[in-house]
């Protein structure tokens, strides 16, 4: 029996420690906490306004000009690497070489309805924060950044 404790004692702190048991504990915080504001984590509003872009529709990098939406991925930037934390999203162009399109801080994700719960001292910083990423892990968000990070760089932003 202590054999098999000593054994499975480190597996279990890797996986704590890993970024899908992060993931896992943000979407759960976030459903437990938006249950009490009667919220859910899909009815939330987002907002993009913050991605830093790295290129915009005048590019002249021929791969860029010529990409597809289906080439688009987004890479999560975690910190540190044990008991990591989410500190942004790279949206990335993966074609023959790898091109950063676009970079989505954590801190700059907007969330009205978490600002205003704030505001009404109903949630706090740290909360608020834990539910943002929770909301970027969700997979339509992913979806709708890709799309957004496309649109500006293929279209406009205004267009």
């Amino acid at each position: 029996m202590n054999d098999y404790l000593l054994f499975m004692i480190p597996f279990i702190l890797l996986w704590l420690t890993s970024r899908k048991a992060y993931q896992f504990a943000m979407v759960l915080f976030a459903k437990i906490k938006l249950k009490a504001l009667h919220q859910s984590l899909d009815e939330l509003y987002y907002s993009f306004e913050q991605v830093v872009y790295f290129y915009n529709q005048t590019t002249h990098v021929k791969a860029i000009k010529n990409m597809q939406r289906k080439d688009i991925h987004l890479r999560f930037e975690y910190h540190p690497f044990i008991f990591t934390e989410l500190t942004g999203i790279y949206i990335e162009l993966k074609k023959d070489t790898t091109y950063t399109l676009a970079y989505l801080p954590i801190d700059q994700f907007m969330l009205p309805y978490l600002d205003q719960k704030m505001q009404e001292n109903t949630l706090d910083y740290h909360s608020s924060k834990r539910i943002s990423i929770a909301k970027l892990f969700h997979p339509n968000t992913k979806e709708k950044l890709i799309d957004e990070v496309y649109n500006q760089i293929t279209v406009g932003r205004y267009s």
